[in-house]
């Protein structure tokens, strides 16, 4: 895991327009000018994903610790830090249709389930006569 040192660290470098440690034999100009702003990109991307990351331990920490789900405390900031990390999701048609799908999948289970045990039904009936 990178630590807060460690980005403080590579943003500095990057302001400095300085080679990260692994690139220092590369001191070109054009490194120089595109790494520095490369890494600041990728440090920002960093940050953005540990903020959303702090976000969702918050919410898993409050659900684990009131053994429950609320939409207004739970859900509603879930969905926001997924989407501020660039998590947008399906949207609600695409997820309702997957969630429907899902239902039906569960439904011909339970019917195969019921045709299973009306079999095993007939088996023991028919073996218990012979």
């Amino acid at each position: 895991m990178v630590t807060d040192d460690q980005l403080a660290e590579w943003r500095e470098m990057a302001r400095e327009n300085r080679c990260p440690p692994r690139r220092r034999q590369d001191t070109s100009v054009k490194f120089r000018a595109q790494g520095g702003f490369v890494i600041t990109q990728l440090l920002d991307e960093v940050e953005r994903q540990r903020q959303a990351l702090a976000k969702i331990d918050e919410i898993r920490n409050s659900i684990i610790g009131h053994q429950a789900v609320n939409w207004s405390a739970h859900i509603y900031p879930l969905v926001a830090a997924l989407d501020e990390a660039g998590f947008g999701g399906k949207g609600y048609d695409a997820a309702h249709d997957e969630a429907l799908t899902q239902l039906d999948r569960i439904e011909k289970l339970e019917a195969e389930l019921a045709e299973a045990k009306d079999l095993a039904l007939e088996l023991q009936a028919a073996l218990g006569e012979t």
